[in-house]
């Protein structure tokens, strides 16, 4: 492959895959209210169409077969493949991220019950003894910068 044929195909490829990304971050930004899963699977499915229309338009400038072309197909595979097993870690991302937030609004009351993995206890659990919980946030800042809150 000549230096002229390697820029052509490189830039088919950027071209591609930049059309891909650009299309990806439209949806992306129309999506932005809605749940975390929804933009996680935005940005799976414009990573992969990335790569799948990078693979496409270069396979385009190549002299292949019509069986060359459906090799391709293994691309498309790993796709579904790559999309599936985002899909499913993603539930576990979104699970964690919520009990995060409900442990975060918990210490702000001044309840810290633990959330899912943390060493004192599991989203929902009992959590340390009342009189070993931490102060809320609120007077944490009241006490001021590097001073410390007494628990009440």
């Amino acid at each position: 492959m000549s230096g002229g044929d390697l820029l052509t195909v490189v830039a088919v490829v950027a071209g591609s895959a930049l059309a891909v990304a650009l299309l990806g971050a439209l949806v992306l930004r129309r999506l932005r209210t809605r749940s975390l899963t929804t933009s996680a699977v935005v940005l799976v499915c414009t990573s992969l169409g990335a790569v799948v229309a990078g693979a496409l338009g270069s396979a385009s400038l190549m002299f292949l077969s019509g069986h060359d072309l459906r090799v391709l197909f293994v691309v498309v595979v790993a796709v579904a493949v790559g999309l599936s097993s985002a899909l499913v870690l993603g539930r576990v991302v979104v699970h964690g991220s919520r009990a995060l937030s409900l442990a975060a609004r918990g210490m702000e009351q001044g309840v810290y019950t633990g959330f899912a993995g943390s060493p004192g206890g599991r989203a929902g659990g009992a959590g340390p003894p009342a009189d070993r919980r931490q102060p809320p946030v609120r007077e944490v800042a009241r006490a001021g910068a590097g001073a410390r809150a007494e628990p009440p």
